[in-house]
């Protein structure tokens, strides 16, 4: 069985790392004293939770995204 990835490769080349939020929280407001703790998932326009997470990996080889995505996964792992 293949291992779930969130990595995508854009048409440059660069891989990015790609994870939709739940519903319960896609385009939900963010009380004011979280959104310094979860800027990442805020946008910033709105103050509302954002539907897709992107982040770039700033890398076009495959291995180094892997490693990449793995690290930056286990961050938002971190911020719940």
């Amino acid at each position: 069985m293949a291992a779930l990835s969130y990595m995508q490769r854009r048409s440059s080349g660069i891989y990015e790392f790609r994870k939709r939020l739940p519903l319960e929280l896609a385009a939900k407001p963010v009380p004011p004293h979280l959104r310094p703790r979860l800027a990442e998932l805020v946008n910033p326009a709105t103050g509302l939770f954002k539907r897709e997470l992107t982040v770039s990996l700033k890398t076009v080889d495959y291995k180094l995204a892997k490693l990449a995505c793995c690290r930056f996964f286990g961050h938002l792992v971190k911020l719940t």
